[in-house]
This record gives structure tokens, sequence and C-alpha cells, in this order.
């Protein structure tokens, strides 16, 4: 995942830190965000094709210069969390050292929450789904 994502860009360098994923800071609240997010929401966002969420550097330079400069690296070690909004922009950052490292992914729904087909998702189709089903109807996801 090469693509993403304000505080400055702070590299830590003590010994074993692994990072793995940077974040842009106050980005969820930003007032250009709705600007970025239609960059990358494909024809969900009314573009066209599927969404294109580790594509910002090529659709959009000025937006990827702007995560670059205020992006977020903590010295995150095993068995550290980084909790943060699902609106927050955010990527994969390549690990400081040694090989490759396991990452787990959370995000917590309410139950009652909708699916959202997205029209590219083929999991939904797989599993017999249409959209609007409630989440705790779908089963893991």
């Amino acid at each position: 995942d090469g693509e993403y994502l304000p505080r400055p860009l702070t590299r830590l360098s003590s010994p074993g830190s692994v990072w793995g994923l940077a974040v842009v800071p106050g980005s969820a609240r930003a007032p250009w965000r709705e600007k970025a997010r239609r960059v990358i929401a494909g024809a969900v966002g009314g573009g066209t094709g599927p969404p294109a969420t580790c594509a910002m550097a090529d659709l959009a330079p000025a937006i990827h210069r702007r995560f670059e400069r205020t992006k977020r690296l903590d010295d995150m070690q095993p068995g550290d969390a980084l909790i943060h909004s699902r609106y927050c922009f955010h990527r994969g950052e390549p690990f400081a050292h040694g090989g490759t490292k396991l990452r787990y992914s959370i995000r917590y729904m309410p139950a009652s929450a909708r699916l959202f087909d997205n029209r590219f998702e083929t999991a939904l189709r797989a599993k017999g789904l249409r959209g609007g089903e409630p989440l705790d109807a779908c089963g893991e996801f």
C-alpha cells in the first residue's frame, strides 16, 4: 500500500523501531478533506471506476505532497496500538528494520449499521449479499 493519507514528519530512530502506519493527524476535520476524498473515491464518489485509495500521488500530486509534508510516523514497537478515526487519511509505511511484520486492523461499527454496496467489493456477491443488510447479518468482513 504505497499511498494514503497534520503534524511534522517525525522519524524516531530507536533501535528496533518498526513503524508501519503513517497518519495525517487532523485530516478527518481538515477543510480540504472532501476534495482529497473525491480524488480517490472513484464511482462511489461521483467519478469513474473503482476507488483508487492507493493512487493519490498520481491522481493529485499537490494533495499527496501535503500528506507527505504533514504525515506522522510513531515509533511503534511490537504490541503497540494506534487508534484513529477511519476518516483520518492514513497508509502503510515500510518497516524501518527487519523483515516482514504482521499488522492487524479492526474497524468497529454498530451492529445496526447497514452494508453499503459500492459495486466493487466481490465478497458481497460471494456471500450472496446485495447491500442494505444489517452488518450483524453479514458475518465477518
